[in-house]
């Protein structure tokens, strides 16, 4: 299916617009072949923590299932992580996985070295959102997109999350 870019990022964007206030910040980002990424930053969506969410990782080819997009709260004041949240879907992608529920990432720690470091987090799993309204995970629209929440791991709970599922977090 042709997806209109420009009318997809309006939608996605307008849908965030809907839960939070405008952003504080946007990064531009490219894709493996040059599409077009934006990570979104929002501030007091809860309280102490930056919020990011992205913009076109749905309209990326090879993801085999339906469009998502991603969001992430985080109390670490660094630039990394609008790189390291669309790093994370993109070697899901490189890996022939899909971008869904339940997925993660291993070896971050090249896409957000500070991060990795100072948190002990170089691993990324996403699931539904938390703490945020249900109709927020869901986009309305064609294609119907799914936003799901990023939640950074360590590499031993990444293990964890391998070896017994998500129930063992």
């Amino acid at each position: 299916m042709s997806v209109d870019a420009p009318a997809y990022a309006a939608r996605v964007w307008d849908h965030y617009a809907q839960f939070f206030d405008d952003p504080v910040a946007q990064t531009k980002l490219r894709g493996p072949a040059d599409e077009p990424l934006h990570v979104l930053e929002y501030g007091n969506v809860f309280e102490g923590c930056r919020t990011f969410t992205t913009i076109g990782l749905g309209l990326l080819e090879g993801f085999v299932e339906a469009p998502h997009e991603l969001f992430l709260a985080a109390t670490w004041p660094g630039e990394e992580l609008p790189h390291l949240l669309v790093a994370t879907a993109l070697a899901l992608r490189e890996h022939g996985r899909p971008l869904r529920a339940g997925m993660a990432a291993s070896g971050l720690q090249p896409y957000a070295p500070a991060f990795a470091e100072t948190t002990g987090k170089s691993a990324m799993m996403f699931v539904p959102p938390q703490a945020l309204p249900p109709l927020f995970s869901s986009v309305g629209g064609k294609p119907a997109v799914e936003v799901l929440m990023a939640v950074p791991l360590s590499e031993l709970e990444y293990a964890l999350l391998a070896r017994d599922g998500i129930d063992a977090l």
